[in-house]
């Protein structure tokens, strides 16, 4: 580890500049440790500033990134920063934390060549900021405009990297995993779109100003009392097969989503969901039909209705006079794909020539709801006629805020840790590429405000007008996790007023309370529209917590029960 005195009291051979003027700190070994006199560490610098300034795409071991302001400007910083020198390839609890180690098991998870090969190692390196002061922060801002670092990460053509945030509250006595707020960070776009034909990766990172950060007005923020927090970014790189140029992606894509796309069945015996083919699918009888959100799956949004005893989906099969003989659901990709070939793969997956002759009534979560629609308007095959939409993704600011994409990933991570499924894994996965590349893939585009994907769901009366929808929105209030530390301690950090100015002043921590309220513009149906207006129809929720609440289970319950 190295610790540089930035500010005044610099090393003027600890800093460099590049050939436009900006100023950064160079991450690596000491120079003194190469050569002791003024020369040899002045040629020693110049050979660096080479593959620095990219003059040559060979390596410069010594040198692992560069640190500076994203414009360009003189870091108004003073202090001490702490990074790694070179960097550990054998992460223990003891050496680096508990936090840190379970990243990289999660990304040995996530990455197959590390899955399968133990031998091969993931290093990791830190910059820590805990004892530096930015100065002349303004007094009042929007979130935006607070100063952004600019870290650069020297790379091999055969490594991967992972970077994110890493805050600890410095009032406990040690370092709990579940006090560690992690917070993925994307890379600025590279030349190839999958990450082949680069010898660096560029972060963005906003500075963390070390006071809490409360809302003056809308849009407009102070800084207030000082925050004991330790704030260190942390990177991961790891040796990744690069030698067939273009396959990296379709690796990913294949590892995250290829094995998706499956028919279910409730299995009244075991209560629970089982794969069925089309052919076991009855079209004679009420069918009620499950649709899942981004990145998850059966299991993982509707756990809430899903307990063996007792629970909502048992007795909506059994109880109540059986009202849906037939309990289905569709696993999904949400990424990889939009609602139009969602909902093409649902068809290929029933008989040539089927069509539902009861109807169909739909409970949905997040951008399920946004497939659930698309059935309803252009599927008459499937005749919807009445859906569920809970925390419906009408338009998610995070794709419209690009920057903040890894703040999404962090956020479902978070909620959705410790649950079935790959959820955790498919997001470490992610962070490696750019914020782009996220944003480009058809399930994001369709989640993108103003899209042209999304605006044909919810500008179009489609098909089937007669449909009816009944929105289920939520809002964040921190009563729901004071008994929660990881999200506790997110909350003292100011997260809420960040996610104020990318979602909107209410939201769920994922889709703005707005947006989830949206059915389709041009017919806004009355029976839910007064509804709306009335005391507690909008939920105190988080985005992942909507099912085991009471309250949404005997609304869908009603209202399902209502006549067509």
């Amino acid at each position: 580890m190295r610790e540089v005195r930035v500010g005044r009291d610099a090393d003027a051979m600890d800093m460099a500049s590049s050939e436009g003027g900006a100023e950064f700190l160079i991450l690596g070994p000491d120079p003194a440790s190469e050569t002791r006199d003024r020369a040899g560490r002045r040629n020693w610098l110049a050979r660096r500033l080479r593959k620095i300034r990219g003059q040559t795409r060979s390596m410069a071991p010594e040198v692992w990134g560069t640190l500076g302001m994203a414009d360009r400007q003189r870091p108004p910083w003073s202090g001490t920063i702490r990074f790694s020198a070179h960097g550990n390839d054998t992460s223990i609890p003891a050496e680096s934390s508990a936090a840190t180690c379970r990243e990289i098991e999660l990304l040995r998870t996530s990455i197959p060549e590390l899955a399968s090969r133990r031998d091969l190692r993931v290093r990791e390196r830190f910059v820590s900021f805990t004892d530096v002061t930015i100065h002349d922060l303004p007094t009042e801002f929007g979130l935006d405009e607070l100063p952004v670092l600019r870290l650069t990460l020297m790379l091999k053509p055969e490594e991967g990297a992972v970077a994110y945030y890493q805050l600890h509250d410095l009032s406990g006595d040690q370092e709990d995993p579940e006090e560690v707020a992690v917070e993925y960070i994307q890379p600025n776009p590279t030349l190839g779109h999958d990450c082949t034909d680069r010898d660096r990766l560029t972060y963005e990172i906003p500075v963390r100003p070390g006071r809490k950060i409360v809302e003056k007005e809308e849009g407009v923020f102070r800084l207030d009392s000082a925050i004991r927090e330790r704030f260190i970014v942390k990177v991961l790189t790891f040796p990744r097969d690069n030698a067939e140029s273009g396959t990296v992606v379709a690796r990913l894509m294949h590892h995250i989503w290829g094995h998706s796309h499956r028919l279910r069945g409730w299995n009244p015996d075991y209560r629970r969901f089982e794969t069925i083919d089309g052919s076991e699918v009855r079209p004679d009888v009420p069918t009620l039909c499950l649709l899942h959100g981004t990145m998850s799956s059966t299991e993982q949004a509707f756990q809430g209705l899903m307990a063996k005893e007792g629970g909502w989906l048992a007795e909506r099969h059994a109880g109540a006079g059986g009202r849906y003989p037939q309990i289905l659901a569709f696993d999904h990709p949400t990424l990889s794909e939009d609602a139009e070939e969602n909902a093409l793969a649902l068809l290929d997956r029933l008989p040539r020539g089927f069509h539902f002759e009861q109807p169909v009534d739909l409970v949905t979560h997040s951008r399920g709801g946004l497939l659930g629609k698309y059935l309803a308007l252009h599927v008459p095959q499937i005749p919807v006629r009445r859906g569920a939409l809970v925390a419906c993704a009408n338009g998610v600011g995070y794709y419209t805020a690009g920057r903040r994409i890894g703040r999404l990933l962090s956020v479902l991570k978070a909620a959705h840790w410790g649950g079935p499924g790959a959820i955790p894994m498919s997001l470490v996965t992610l962070a490696q590429h750019s914020g782009r590349f996220v944003l480009n893939l058809p399930g994001s585009r369709l989640m993108t405000p103003g899209a042209d994907r999304l605006e044909k769901i919810l500008e179009s009366p489609g098909n089937q007008p007669y449909a009816r929808f009944l929105p289920m929105a939520g809002d964040f209030h921190r009563s729901l996790v004071a008994d929660r530390r990881l999200f506790r301690r997110w909350g003292e950090r100011g997260l809420d007023a960040f996610l104020k100015v990318i979602l909107g002043p209410r939201h769920d921590w994922v889709v703005g309370t707005s947006a989830q309220l949206l059915v389709h513009r041009r017919n806004r149906p009355a029976h839910w529209r007064e509804m709306s207006r009335q005391s507690g129809f909008v939920l105190k929720a988080r985005h992942s917590d909507y099912f085991p609440m009471s309250e949404v289970q005997e609304r869908i319950t009603g209202f399902l029960a209502g006549d067509p």
